[in-house]
């Protein structure tokens, strides 16, 4: 990424993410309203997030809260 942008984001300016159909650029912009554009980034696909950590555990059914009369 470019300098430029890592001396944004430590000086405190606002990051954001833009969407380009399967790709992202993250972009900061500084204090003085200047912005500074990074790299574009392809985006992962549904098999690169969050991998399993195993089986899921058996959920068990709470029994409904008694009413007060």
């Amino acid at each position: 990424m470019p300098e430029d942008l890592f001396k944004c984001i430590r000086e405190g300016g606002k990051v954001i993410t833009i969407s380009h159909g399967d790709t992202y650029t993250r972009s900061c912009k500084d204090r003085s309203g200047k912005w500074h554009a990074g790299e574009t980034h392809k985006k992962k696909g549904k098999t690169g997030g969050r991998k399993s950590s195993g089986p899921k555990k058996a959920t068990t059914k709470r029994k409904p809260k008694k009413r007060r009369k």
